[in-house]
C-alpha cells in the first residue's frame, strides 16, 4: 500500500513538473489566460484522436495529407500523462508490481527533457522580446 502511494505521488509530481514547464513556455510567449486556454484545447490527446480519425478515413481512400499533419502535431505537443494506459490500473488499485517502477522513471526522463526544452525556448523568447 505504501509503495502504491509513493508510486502515485512520484508519477503525479513528474507530470506536474512537465505541465508547469509547458505552461511557463506558453505564458512567456502569450498572455497567461490565452496560454491556459491553448493548453486545455490543443493537447496531444486531441491530435492523437484526430490522427486516428484521419487514418480511418485514409483507409477508405481520402485525406492522405491531413493524416501526416495531425501525426506530426501529435508528436510536437507535449503529453500530459505519459504511459497513462499502463499506470491508471496501478493508480486505481495502489498495488505496484516490481516491473512497473520503470514507468515513473520513463515519465521523469520525458518531463526532464520537456522541461529543459521549455526553459531554453522561454529564455530565447525573452531575449528576443523588447523590454521597456
Amino acid at each position: 500500500m505504501r509503495s502504491g502511494l509513493v508510486f502515485a505521488s512520484t508519477y503525479s509530481f513528474t507530470s506536474s513538473v512537465g505541465l508547469i514547464a509547458y505552461m511557463m513556455l506558453l505564458a512567456t510567449l502569450v498572455h497567461p489566460a490565452i496560454a491556459v486556454t491553448f493548453a486545455l484545447v490543443f493537447n496531444a490527446s486531441l491530435f492523437y484522436q484526430v490522427w486516428q480519425w484521419t487514418e480511418s478515413i485514409l483507409r477508405s481512400g481520402t485525406l492522405s495529407v491531413s493524416s501526416h499533419i495531425f501525426h506530426y502535431l501529435f508528436l510536437i505537443f507535449p503529453i500530459v500523462h505519459v504511459s497513462d494506459d499502463k499506470i491508471s490500473p496501478i493508480l486505481g488499485s495502489l498495488h505496484v508490481p516490481p516491473s512497473s517502477w520503470r514507468y515513473p522513471a520513463y515519465s521523469a526522463g520525458y518531463y526532464l527533457v520537456l522541461s529543459l526544452f521549455c526553459y531554453t525556448a522561454a529564455l530565447l523568447a525573452l531575449e528576443r522580446r523588447k523590454h521597456m
